[in-house]
C-alpha cells in the first residue's frame, strides 16, 4: 500500500482503488475498470509476469486492427508443469466448444480494453459472471498480441487443478 500511495502522489494518472477485503482477482479487476475514465484500460497480474513495456504493443495492435479488446498471449514461455498446463489448455478448449467459439483459448489477465467497454461491463458483471465472457457479449472485435511473459519473480501459481475446473464451470455457466 505504501508503494501504491507513492505512485498516486507522483503520477496524476495513477488512482488507487481500495477494497474492504480481498475479494479476489475478478472483483479487483472489475473495481479498477469501474473507476477509470481513460480511453483504454489495461489489466495485468501484479506479480511482474506481464511486462508493462508490452502495453504499447497491445495498443498498437488495437489501433491497427480496430479492436476493442486485445489479449496479450505468450505461446513460447513455459511457466507451469505439464499437468497444470494441460489442464489449463484443456479447460479453455472445453469452454470454447461449449460456447461455440474459440475465444476462451486466448483469454488472459493481460488485456487492453476500450475504456467505455470496460466501464460498461463492470457495471453489470458480478459474482457468477465471468469477465471475459461478458466482454464477448459486448464486442466481437477482439485480437491477440504475442507478448513475452516473465516468471523469474513469480511465486507458485494460486490456481490448483480444482480451482481451474471450478473456474471453467463458472465460465460455462456464465455464458448461459
Amino acid at each position: 500500500d505504501e508503494i501504491i500511495d507513492k505512485l498516486c502522489s507522483e503520477h496524476s494518472f495513477v488512482k488507487a482503488v481500495w477494497l474492504s477485503r480481498n475479494f479476489g482477482q475478478h472483483a479487483a479487476t472489475l473495481a479498477g475498470m469501474a473507476s477509470t475514465r481513460s480511453e483504454w484500460v489495461v489489466t495485468m497480474d501484479e506479480d511482474l509476469q506481464h511486462d508493462p513495456i508490452e502495453i504499447g504493443n497491445l495498443l498498437d495492435k488495437a489501433v491497427d486492427g480496430r479492436a476493442d479488446i486485445v489479449y496479450g498471449t505468450d505461446s513460447k514461455t513455459k511457466v507451469h508443469g505439464l499437468k497444470r498446463s494441460l489442464a489449463s489448455r484443456s479447460a479453455k478448449i472445453v469452454a470454447g466448444i461449449l460456447m461455440g467459439n474459440s475465444a476462451p483459448r486466448n483469454y488472459s489477465s493481460f488485456r487492453l480494453v476500450d475504456g467505455s467497454i470496460a466501464r460498461g461491463v463492470s457495471a453489470y458483471v458480478g459474482e457468477g459472471v465471468y469477465l471475459d465472457v461478458a466482454l464477448g457479449w459486448i464486442t466481437e472485435r477482439v485480437l491477440t498480441c504475442d507478448v513475452t511473459n516473465h516468471f523469474e519473480f513469480r511465486n507458485r501459481s494460486g490456481y490448483t487443478l480444482k480451482k481451474l475446473f471450478s473456474h471453467l464451470l463458472r465460465l460455462v455457466l456464465s455464458n448461459g
